[in-house]
């Protein structure tokens, strides 16, 4: 465990010291420090891979049994979503907010790092395996909406206030973050709706819809459901603007709380099972 643990602790000081460095240049608006933030991001995010391949490659599945297994996996879906993201929205500064965010979930994963962990054999299915990576994904895409919505409200306090400055400089306009909050958000329910079809399915072939009360399942739906009456809203235009990005906030707050709160939020049905 020797390699892994030195990854695992590699990524995470990378991450930490990536952060300071983005806010470091937030803080002088040197172009050399950009670089440097972002040259450490790609790195973190390589020794994080490396982290995770090594333990695929070991147990033969995806590391989501157990909160330092689901967090661990939880972060570098941020950090690849947000990497990707980087494409098509150029944000200059989105390594300060993502960075953070990440090096949170880390240290939430180190906390638990000798949590026992249950793995049923029917964990081990395409369905099952269909079902986490999905929700994973579509989890990474509400970190994008939080993200978002967050620069949004800081940069529409910022025009209100007429105090613009260097973190003013470093964003898009609030339309162009208004229109990635609501890809982000569209994307992440398209991918948790399939993420929980494919649990049901799982737990049809394995226990035969019965899923009984386990509060993984209730918080899974209540989640969905919060999150698709955010996208109709936006749809329908009944809210806009700024309570979207305050709501973004509030329910990524929800599934973080629900995410090491329940332990296993991915799971369906365990509980259930002989």
């Amino acid at each position: 465990m020797t390699a892994p643990l030195s990854l695992f602790c590699s990524m995470a000081t990378l991450y930490l010291l990536g952060g300071v460095v983005y806010l470091l240049y937030l803080a002088t608006e040197k172009s050399p420090l950009l670089t440097l933030g972002k040259g450490i991001w790609v790195i973190g995010f390589i020794c994080h891979s490396l982290f995770l391949g090594f333990f695929l490659f070991k147990e033969g599945r995806l590391p989501t049994a157990g909160i330092f297994e689901a967090t661990t996996f939880f972060a570098w879906a941020v950090v690849w979503a947000s990497y990707l993201s980087t494409f098509r929205y150029r944000i200059q500064v989105l390594g300060a907010f993502v960075l953070p965010l990440v090096f949170f979930l880390i240290l939430v994963a180190s906390l638990n790092v000798h949590q026992k962990v249950f793995w049923n054999g029917s964990f081990s299915t395409f369905y099952f395996g269909l079902h986490t990576a999905l929700l994973f994904v579509s989890y990474a895409a509400f970190a994008l909406t939080f993200i978002t919505g967050f620069m949004y409200l800081v940069l529409e306090r910022q025009i209100k206030q007429k105090t613009t400055g260097r973190f003013y400089r470093g964003l898009p306009s609030l339309d162009v973050l208004e229109e990635a909050n609501g890809r982000f958000l569209t994307l992440g329910v398209f991918l948790y709706s399939l993420g929980i079809l494919f649990g049901l399915l799982w737990t049809r072939a394995t226990v035969g819809f019965s899923i009984g009360y386990d509060p993984k399942v209730i918080v899974s739906f209540l989640t969905w459901a919060l999150y698709v009456s955010l996208l109709m809203s936006r749809w329908f235009a009944w809210v806009r603007g700024r309570k979207v990005m305050l709501f973004s906030i509030l329910l990524f707050g929800w599934v973080i709380l629900t995410f090491i709160g329940v332990q296993h939020p991915v799971y369906l049905s365990m509980a259930s099972l002989p």
